[in-house]
């Protein structure tokens, strides 16, 4: 079956279940590096902000149990966990004022993503790009920030990234958590590493920029360190060890995206390296 098919009969079906719906939209979404996913706009009469239901592991769990009904009714649920008992003022949007106070920044790869950075406004950071978004906490959401809103805001790129970096370690706070092991030396000792996120685990490798995020991780450390980009949702930190080269650690970062890491969450092939004595992050390798 494909996927155009399989969204047909599930909206038919959700039509049939759900009272008050003014309409079931198929669409089509552009995610982080390139990913498509093909998505239900459930719009309910009266409210201007409607759930989109991801199609694309719902279809697997389909092909799996070949029961739609089941299917129809896991929709259900969410959508009614998702939805809105009342419209949204989004009016605040038009406001630079209001807006600037909810600006925050997410780090994707600068490679896998050349279609989406052609519309909205960045930054490169090492072989990086920073965007930038609207957090709404309250609706468990984000509006992407587009080129046609901050030139109707009439402010620079400048003024946006001062914003978001004021913005997202308040909004976004720092998490760093301690792993058991992640490699161990010949002798067999545990090398320490770190796991360093935000509090909602939610493109935390953006952690990367905080100021305070390398004060805490030397620290803790108290040599120089690599960074490992695991996905964009975190970074780990581990100390330089002379048993294992960066080529090696490259390597392992390179297995680690290719066998565990979603296509959407990957962030870079890269090893990244903060030098004590710099203060400073470069890449290496």
């Amino acid at each position: 079956m494909t996927m155009d098919t399989f969204a047909k009969l599930l909206k038919e079906k959700l039509l049939e279940l759900l009272e008050n719906v003014e309409e079931i939209e198929i669409i089509r979404t552009l995610k982080n590096n390139s990913v498509e996913y093909t998505s239900l706009i459930i719009k309910e009469k009266g409210i201007n902000i409607s759930p989109t239901i991801h199609l694309n592991p719902i279809m697997e769990w389909y092909e799996e149990i070949g029961d739609l009904d089941a299917i129809a009714a896991m929709v259900v649920s969410k959508y009614v966990n998702a939805r809105l008992a009342k419209s949204y003022d989004v009016s605040f949007i038009r406001s630079w004022k209001k807006v600037k106070e909810m600006v925050v920044f997410k780090l994707i790869s600068k490679e896998k993503n050349a279609e989406l950075l052609a519309k909205v406004p960045h930054r490169e950071v090492l072989n990086l790009a920073l965007v930038y978004y609207i957090a709404l906490p309250e609706l468990k959401g984000s509006i992407p920030i587009f080129n046609n809103h901050f030139e109707f805001w009439g402010i620079s790129e400048e003024e946006l990234y001062e914003a978001a970096m004021r913005n997202t370690p308040k909004l976004l706070p720092i998490k760093v958590s301690s792993l058991d092991e992640i490699m161990k030396t010949e002798d067999g000792q545990k090398t320490r590493a770190y796991v360093v996120t935000n509090d909602l685990d939610l493109y935390g490798a953006a952690t990367l920029l905080y100021p305070e995020s390398m004060k805490i991780l030397e620290e803790k450390i108290q040599s120089d360190f690599y960074l490992l980009p695991s996905s964009v949702q975190e970074f780990l930190a581990v100390p330089v060890m002379e048993w294992i080269s960066t080529d090696e650690v490259l390597q392992l970062v390179k297995d680690v995206n290719r066998y565990k890491v979603e296509k959407e969450d990957f962030l870079a092939d890269s090893v990244y390296l903060y030098k004590r004595d710099k203060r400073e992050i470069c890449i290496a390798a």
